[in-house]
């Protein structure tokens, strides 16, 4: 009999020692694919570039020159990536002072002493006859090339040059000819209301008493626009005489603003189509 109850209290002792065991747990859900983040994906951005300044379009024509020359071809074909291309330059005029008549300068200011006016004219040349119209594929087409010239297109400031003294030379030579221009096109038929050749812009200020006339000023003249095409496409015509000739080269443009500033930016007046 004890041996029974020792047995049941063994029995009762180990039970009551052995742990627990949790219930098995059920079969776990697989959690969905969820699919990896994608990013977003913006339109790139359009940069409209900035206006081509007096530099790059002097590198431009050279190198349009250059290749012409080199290949023997008068202008590119296919489509010009110039063409519509914003440009702003700058042309220093009245550099030696007032002039009377303006003679065959494109830019000049008159001083009118006894009147105490200051006159400002700019004024640009008809090349529609020069070999580079002339000798072209679209002659017939072109009836006025009013050209403004961009002088000395072998620097690249667009400032008067520094005035120094210089002897006198024994065996003086003219200046260097023109060679780099811009130009608006005018074709057989169109209007003639935005020629300037024989309608320059001027602008006649009257002097205050108290101020001294300007003798010995300078201004520019601002030419803003956008590239345009000859007839027979392109931007820029380049043409030389020979081998031996520096290259003469015409931007084909349309003018949106035309304007007389003093050098350090002042507005004086200005035409905008």
């Amino acid at each position: 009999m004890l041996a029974i109850v020792g047995v049941v209290g063994l029995v009762l002792w180990t039970t009551w020692r052995a742990p627990s065991r949790p219930a098995p747990a059920g079969p776990v859900a697989a959690a969905p694919d969820t699919p990896p983040p994608v990013a977003a994906v913006l339109p790139p951005v359009k940069t409209t570039p900035p206006p081509l300044s007096r530099t790059d379009l002097i590198l431009e024509a050279q190198a349009r020159a250059a290749g012409a020359l080199a290949s023997g071809e008068a202008s590119t074909t296919g489509r010009d990536p110039l063409v519509d291309r914003r440009f702003s330059v700058r042309i220093p005029f009245g550099c030696e002072g007032p002039r009377i008549g303006g003679g065959s300068s494109q830019a000049y200011y008159e001083v009118d002493a006894e009147r105490r006016t200051l006159k400002l004219v700019a004024r640009p040349v008809d090349l529609a006859h020069h070999p580079l119209v002339a000798q072209s594929p679209d002659a017939k087409a072109i009836e006025a090339l009013e050209t403004f010239w961009i002088p000395r297109p072998w620097t690249r400031t667009d400032t008067c040059p520094p005035r120094r003294d210089r002897p006198a030379s024994a065996t003086p030579t003219p200046p260097s000819p023109q060679t780099l221009g811009l130009a608006t096109i005018s074709e057989v038929g169109a209007s003639r209301l935005r020629r300037r050749a024989e309608r320059p812009y001027e602008l006649v200020r009257k002097a205050p008493d108290d101020e001294p006339l300007p003798l010995s000023a300078s201004y520019s003249l601002v030419l803003e626009g956008r590239l345009a095409t000859f007839p027979t496409g392109g931007a820029v015509r380049c043409w030389s005489e020979s081998p031996e000739h520096r290259p003469i080269c015409i931007y084909a443009v349309a003018l949106d603003r035309v304007a007389f500033e003093t050098p350090d930016g002042q507005l004086l007046a200005e035409w905008r189509d």
